[in-house]
This record gives structure tokens, sequence and C-alpha cells, in this order.
């Protein structure tokens, strides 16, 4: 306890604890990140909750100025971006032991088969998720692996968390290659957080003392005997297993493998066995250049130069983004309107909206399972989520995919995909909504129907989401002698979207109910 507050005194005055800012834009893992006030928002409320325990915060100071320099090797060896090292922290906290609910485990968190998947050994006498250096190595493998898909870190970064399949709803082809990004909200909050991470931590490990015993690797030379390597150091077998949890018994393979031991001087901090490791080939950034259709995300700001211009207030960026964002919404709605093949909808005014999916607002997982009564895991097993987190307009299936009437077009979905999800053949989802494979002309939000065929009558139909325009929303208060029929004819709407828009069990409403309404334009 004594070493603990001993540190906190020194580390307290040598930083001066104060309120970290989000800014306008950083670089980060090589790319130049320009925010939203949305995002800026969001990160913000991550640093200060990472920074809220001030002796936990400069507890995790101190163990990254020991910790950090091994896994930074790692990734210099790799060619990895040293940015991603704060996602350590992130993960583990920088602890070997740590075990998640999802039995993930190690530095870096890796779940069994993953660990295998990027050359991890794991046996009853070592489990290298536990070492620093390896689970490093295999951590920057698994990035590279998703980078190789996305050609951006700040999406490999997102599929490190939630996998390939899961990434893929957070994906941006136009960031494909790049090295400036204009972040939103919209990025996937484990992405959010990793940023939050180095905001919070990089100021102050720049400005740490040099610890005096440093975390330094070691060869075994194929010493298999922890007694042993022990007495090299004259240390016991106890404190050789606590500095190097990666060992579960009494001896070691006898295979190349480096242990770590506290000690004072000038010793390398490469691994002794680096060279075993392959490298993945290099990655060349190319500049990012806006199309003309996403030239909106830089009004001011040139992005695809290293002369990008500080702004100062993100109010008048963010009111530019936000209109363009409208302009075209709106152009793509006169468009699919004139259409003689689509007939844009709102998402609402279908039958099964309420019952077989639901787009979110501000929910919950836990408020949409209540309203629903459904069991959030079973939710959660629906939609192929790995966490409870939701965000806007994002559509949340009700009812087990195998059981689903129709589906709605997700971005970068097929046929195949919807085919393999409901548990149909192809041939029929084809035959059911009148397609032709050499000819398809798919759109995202699409109606899709499954095991019914789409009625004769009816056009292809793209759902408008709900949220799009939610500010137009207005609510009603039902007065005596009101009925919902009533209501919907002085709105000019049909009652089924009222029902549907306010969560109603039937068609019924009483006195004083406040209804929300969004009114025909």
């Amino acid at each position: 306890m004594k070493k603990v507050l001993c540190i906190l005194l020194i580390l307290q005055s040598e930083l001066t604890y104060s309120k970290v800012i989000v800014p306008h834009q950083m670089e980060y893992c090589g790319m130049k990140l320009i925010f939203s006030q949305g995002a800026r928002n969001q990160i913000q409320k991550y640093v200060d909750k990472i920074m809220e325990n001030d002796l936990y915060f400069y507890k995790m100071v101190e163990k990254a100025t020991l910790k950090f320099p091994i896994i930074e090797d790692a990734f210099r060896y790799m060619g990895l971006p040293e940015d991603i090292k704060y996602i350590c922290i992130q993960e583990s906290g920088l602890n070997g032991n740590a075990v998640s609910s999802s039995f993930a485990v190690g530095y870096w968190q890796f779940k069994d088969f993953t660990a295998e998947e990027v050359g991890l050994t794991l046996n009853y006498l070592i489990d290298e998720r536990k070492h620093l250096y390896r689970s490093s190595i295999g951590a920057a493998k698994y990035f590279y692996k998703q980078y190789a898909k996305y050609q951006n870190w700040i999406y490999a970064i997102t599929a490190y968390y939630t996998g390939t399949t899961g990434a893929l709803a957070y994906i941006k082809p136009e960031y494909k290659n790049a090295n400036s990004m204009y972040v939103t909200e919209e990025v996937h909050w484990y992405a959010l957080k990793a940023i939050a991470h180095k905001i919070a931590y990089q100021n102050f490990l720049e400005k740490a003392p040099i610890p005096i015993k440093k975390f330094i690797p070691f060869p075994t030379n194929g010493e298999t005997n922890l007694e042993v390597l022990a007495k090299k150091h004259n240390i016991s077998v106890s404190e050789l297993k606590y500095l190097n949890p990666w060992m579960i018994n009494h001896s070691l393979p006898p295979k190349p493998i480096s242990y770590y031991v506290m000690v004072e001087g000038n010793y390398s901090l490469t691994d002794p066995y680096q060279l075993v490791y392959s490298k993945p080939l290099p990655i060349k950034l190319q500049p990012y250049i806006p199309t003309y259709q996403e030239k909106f995300i830089s009004p001011n700001v040139t992005l695809h130069t290293d002369t990008t211009t500080t702004l100062n207030s993100s109010t008048e960026y963010d009111s530019a983004y936000y209109a363009q964002k409208q302009k075209e919404n709106h152009e793509i709605f006169q468009k699919l309107t004139v259409s003689t093949d689509f007939t844009r909808l709102s998402i609402q005014t279908d039958p099964l909206y309420g019952i077989e999916f639901f787009v979110v607002g501000d929910e919950t997982i836990e408020e949409i399972s209540k309203r629903f009564k459904i069991n959030p895991k079973k939710l959660l097993r629906y939609n192929h989520l790995t966490n409870p987190t939701l965000f806007k307009n994002q559509l949340i299936y009700l009812v087990n995919p195998t059981k689903a009437k129709i589906h709605i077009l997700k971005k970068h979905e097929n046929l195949n995909d919807i085919a393999n999800l409901h548990k149909i053949k192809l041939e029929k989802l084809l035959k059911n909504n009148d397609l032709d494979l050499n000819n398809l002309d798919l759109i995202e939000n699409q109606k899709i129907y499954l095991r019914i065929a789409k009625p004769s009558f009816e056009k292809r139909v793209i759902y408008k989401l709900p949220y799009d325009d939610y500010k137009q929303w207005i609510t009603h208060e039902v007065k005596p002698g009101e009925t919902l029929n009533s209501i919907a004819k002085m709105y000019q709407v049909k009652p089924e979207e009222l029902k549907n828009i306010n969560f109603l069990p039937n068609f019924q409403v009483k006195t004083g109910q406040i209804l929300r309404i969004k009114q025909n334009q």
C-alpha cells in the first residue's frame, strides 16, 4: 500500500490533473481524424469516465510505463500503428490474468479458437494469451487481418470487437485506403472508446517518470525448469509466475519463448525471439479524395493533404454536414418517388412494424425488451449482436429469423446472406420477390418477402426509417370522445400508423393519453 501511495504522490507531483478536452481533430493510426460534435461529445464522456478515479488512472499510467514498451516493440516489428496499444488498457487493463464473462482471456482478450487462429499456443503448460509480447504479436496479426478487408484502421478496430460480419453495418467504402476521415457518432462505440483512451492517457504517459525497475524479457534458451530460471534472477518461483501469468504449470515446453523479470539497469526491451515471427505485407496508404457525393464531409477543409485547417468551432461544420446530408436525402427521395419500379414509404406503415421489427430511437435494449416482452438475450441472438449497445436508426428484429415474414435489406447485404439467415432457398427468395438473378436491382431498406410471394399489385417498396425526420413529429393529447380513427383523420394519417408509432396493443385510446404523431407533408 505504501508503494502505491508513493508512486501516486510521485505521479501527482509530475502530472498536473486537469480535465482533458477532446480536440476537433487529431492524428490517430496515421490517419487525420476530424470529429463531428456528436462524436466529440461521446468521446468526451468516455474520457471523463476513464479519468474519474484518480487512483485507478495513475495506477494504470504506472502499468503502462512498464508494459507499453513491450507492446510497442511488437507493433513496430509487425508494422502496426502504435496508437492501437491503448486498446490493451481498454480490453484488459494491462492485466494478463483478465478473463471476461464470455471467457476471453489475457492482455488482448482472445477466445481459445481466435488465439489458435493467430498462432498462440494453449496447452496444459502455457497460455500465450497471457504472454505480453506473444499476445501482442497475435493481436497485430488479427488487426492486420481486419485491415486487409477494410483498408481503414478505425474499421479494423471495430471489427476487432464485433467480428468481420458485425462490422459491416459501420463500414463506408469511400474511406478505404483513406488517410483522413470525418468521424461522426455513427462510428462504432468501441472505436470511439479506443480513441478516447489515447486522448486520456497519451499526455500523462509522456510526462510520467521513467521507472527505476523495468519489465525486461529474457530468453529461456531451452530451459524448462522454473526453479532454475527463478534462481538465475534470485527470485522465488511464485514471483516468477506472478510476473509471467502465461506459465500455468511448474515447467515449460522446450520451445523458444521469452519470460519477464523486473530489473534495474539498461537491458534490451526487444524480445530475444522476435525473428521467429513472420511480418505481414507492408501497408501503403493512399490519399483520400472525396467523391462528388461525399464532398459535404469537408466543406472548408481539404482532407487529402497534410495541411488540414484547425477547426475552432464545429457548429458551422456540423450544420454544413447535415444541410448537405438533408439535401442528398431529398434528392434520393425525389428519384424514388418518380420511379416506376419502387415506392418509398415510412417503415411504420407496415403492419408488421412493432411486431416483427422495430427501429431504434433513443431506446436501450432493456427498454425494447420490456416494451415488447422479449428476453433481451433473445433480442441479441435474433439480431446477431455481441453487446447491448444500440444506435439511433438501428433496425431491430423482434422474431427469430427463421420465422420472419419479411426482411429489410441492410447495406452490404445480398440475397445469399438473406437466404442463409432465414434458412430459405435462394430460388424461392427470387420467385417470391419477382427478381431476376441476372438483373438484380436492390436498394438499401428494400422490403424483401421471405415465405410468401409479393402481392402482384405492390411495387417494390423501399422504407424510410422513422428517425430521418423525427423533428417534424408532434404530440396530441386525447380529448373526451376522441378515438384513434378520429385523431388519424384529423392529422391525415392511417390509424395503423398511429398504433404502431405509439406501441399501442390495440386501437383503444384513453382521455389524457399523449400520442406521437408524424403529419403527412
